[in-house]
């Protein structure tokens, strides 16, 4: 078994909390209780491999039936995302901010924003973990201003977004759907600095035709850069090379070669240790103190990037869309081919 593995998510009072002390922790909740009475006292990921994955349905289930039985501490927030035709909600725990607000930070970063920027942030109707982001970034090392525009207020009022736009944004920074809604209400858009779009995972896999941004041969959405994870309090980034990065500090990535039935105790196939190229499907453990140790299936196809390291420098574990046959064009500076940014066949 693997030792030694450490959690910076739940570091305080001057020490990092081991595996050990996550289960301790998840043994508050009975949801925990019950599911992982056969999880052993290991301290490495290994010992994630007695612990059930657990599926949309059945957090959603067991969240309807009873929060109290689901959330480990009291939450400062809930983020909400949606995937699999569901709205997923996710509690974030008033200690889980820090870390939640340091990964919005690097994944905005990994998207090309930088300190200074202002941005106009076209948003959903709250609650949403995209709504979450702004009060995210207050709390982070990442010094933007932040322009929120709701669509939904603009479809009563148009002229309510000249006063965001009169601020002279530089980065526009919507999901491909609301930016298409805020042209169509607005009328004709500035032409920004930058354009940065968000999607959640679902939506992501399936893009709306019609929306802003391209889809390259996988069906995913290539202009999207920020993307809503279940389970995650804070969006990944994907950088400059195509690659979407998941900071180990707030979550594990593994891959698995099919989709995963609820309940299933797979061995542990981290992400980080995959051969290049292998294609499965995306599982995240994330290290929260309301929900910890959810090892949840997003069903979310990828494809490892193998052990060399990422030419934009991020250390993170990162992963590549992965539907679709993989078409190569050329070698990227990554060492993984072009096809991820992406390649469209001729007509």
């Amino acid at each position: 078994m693997t030792t030694g593995l450490q959690f910076p998510v739940l570091a305080e009072e001057g020490r990092d909390h081991a595996l050990v002390d996550v289960l301790a922790l998840a043994n508050r909740a009975p949801f925990y209780r019950t599911r992982w009475r056969r999880a052993s006292p290991g301290d490495g990921p290994d010992a994630l491999s007695v612990l059930p994955v657990i599926t949309p349905d059945e957090w959603s289930r067991a969240l309807r039936r009873n929060p109290r039985q689901v959330v480990a501490d009291l939450p400062a927030l809930w983020t909400l995302t949606r995937y699999a035709g569901r709205d997923l909600w996710f509690p974030v725990a008033h200690r889980d901010l820090p870390v939640a607000a340091s990964a919005a930070a690097a994944a905005m970063r990994l998207a090309g924003i930088r300190d200074g920027d202002r941005i106009l942030a076209v948003l959903p109707p709250a609650p949403s973990i995209w709504n979450g982001l702004p009060y995210l970034l207050l709390q982070s090392d990442l010094a933007v201003e932040i322009l929120p525009l709701c669509v939904d207020t603009v479809t009563f009022k148009p002229s309510l977004a000249a006063f965001p736009i009169a601020r002279g944004p530089k980065v526009f920074l919507a999901s491909p759907v609301l930016g298409a809604d805020l042209a169509r209400l607005a009328g004709a858009l500035p032409i920004w600095e930058r354009t940065v779009f968000y999607e959640d995972a679902a939506a992501f896999e399936d893009p709306t035709p019609g929306a802003f941004g391209n889809t390259d041969t996988s069906g995913t959405n290539a202009a999207v850069r920020l993307l809503a994870l279940p389970g995650c309090p804070a969006p990944i980034g994907r950088c400059g090379a195509g690659a979407w990065h998941l900071p180990a500090a707030a979550a594990l990535a593994e891959i698995h070669p099919r989709t995963l039935a609820a309940g299933a105790r797979p061995q542990v196939r981290l992400l980080a240790d995959a051969p290049q190229h292998e294609r499965g499907v995306l599982v995240v453990t994330t290290f929260t103190h309301a929900a910890p140790l959810v090892r949840f299936v997003t069903d979310l196809a990828i494809r490892a990037p193998g052990s060399h390291s990422c030419a934009c420098g991020d250390p993170s574990p990162r992963f590549y869309p992965g539907a679709g046959p993989l078409e190569v064009a050329s070698a990227g500076p990554d060492g993984d081919p072009q096809a991820t940014l992406p390649v469209v066949p001729p007509p």
